[in-house]
């Protein structure tokens, strides 16, 4: 099971604990943006009384970077089994009996799932990205706005339900019956953008960062260039790059940006998550002096304008005191 479905089974389970989904939002860039960007909800902050191991497997599932999720689907079977148990005198009470006397346990295929038997040691995980499928030109019909606003509706419809992948497919389906010419047209542009953000929740990173790159060129084109959504691309862009192992091409990239950026903001303040992202990054790659110049910065312009006891001072001040534990690394990147 790819670590996506892992955490679409997260999102379900932490639902069925407290009624709601782990994040609500009035639009679906809203809703992605809060998948990709909220800090984890805990269920223990909306129902009390959750076990804390599975409170902890919840967190787990719901991990930003998939490699903090668990390792595969056997390893979550394994935490859940036990909270699966039944004490006998409940199960004497379930127990019915079927047509020829015999008496059977009604939980039992919840607890013994029909299916393959979870490996101790879990096979190599393989990949299922979604793969674009070429159609034949003579069977190609061009789609009309209205069908395009009825794919983008049902890619919603699943992208609430935390089936991301299934709506990725459903939009690159429609898409790819746009010819060339009209790629351009904010319609389409829309559902390119909210395509390639669900790449990113499907973690489908290989799809994601090419489709990041080409709507930043198709941007630019445009007569009157929205530049913070090429800037939001841009971004989404070196996130992909970090997730495929590129975090050095990744970093120069965002310190482009932010020097981009920079002259068209009158407040460095308002750089906050930019700043900080790049600073983590620094500090991954092991320049540890280097982010930690970059947060000393950011911590001086949020207090400027946020007051010393502001929560995002607080935050980088514990950032901080992190990267004092790492000591000083690498200076020279």
């Amino acid at each position: 099971m790819p670590r996506s479905a892992l955490y679409a089974l997260g999102c379900v389970l932490f639902e069925l604990l407290t009624g709601g989904p782990p994040y609500r939002a009035d639009s679906p860039l809203g809703m992605l943006h809060r998948h990709m960007n909220d800090p984890v909800p805990s269920v223990a902050d909306r129902l009390a009384g959750v076990p804390d191991g599975l409170v902890r497997l919840v967190t787990h599932l719901l991990a930003k970077d998939p490699q903090r999720r668990p390792a595969s689907a056997a390893e979550v079977y394994e935490i859940l089994m036990p909270f699966g148990s039944v004490a006998p005198e409940i199960a004497a009470d379930l127990a019915v009996t079927v047509a020829d006397g015999q008496v059977v346990d009604p939980t039992m295929p919840y607890r013994y799932p029909f299916g393959q038997v979870p490996q101790r040691e879990p096979l190599p995980p393989t990949r299922r990205d979604v793969v674009p499928r070429p159609v034949p030109a003579d069977l190609v019909q061009l789609p009309s706005f209205e069908e395009l606003d009825e794919a983008q509706d049902r890619a919603w419809e699943l992208a609430e339900q935390e089936r991301f992948t299934q709506a990725a497919e459903l939009l690159e389906t429609a898409l790819r019956k746009v010819p060339k010419e009209q790629v351009r047209q904010p319609r389409v542009l829309e559902l390119r953008v909210n395509l390639a953000n669900l790449y990113v929740l499907a973690g489908a990173y290989r799809l994601a960062l090419p489709e990041f790159q080409r709507l930043v060129g198709d941007l630019r084109q445009r007569p009157v260039p929205d530049q913070e959504l090429i800037w939001g691309c841009r971004q989404q862009a070196a996130v992909c790059q970090v997730e495929l192992g590129e975090a050095t091409a990744a970093l120069t990239e965002l310190r482009f940006l932010l020097a981009e950026q920079r002259q068209a903001v009158a407040d460095p303040a308002d750089l906050f998550e930019l700043r900080q992202q790049i600073a983590a990054l620094a500090a991954g790659i092991g320049a540890v002096a280097d982010a930690r110049r970059q947060l000393e910065d950011l911590l001086g312009d949020v207090r400027g304008r946020y007051g010393a006891q502001a929560p995002a001072a607080a935050e980088i001040e514990a950032l901080l005191a992190n990267l004092d534990r790492l000591g000083d690394g690498d200076t020279n990147h």
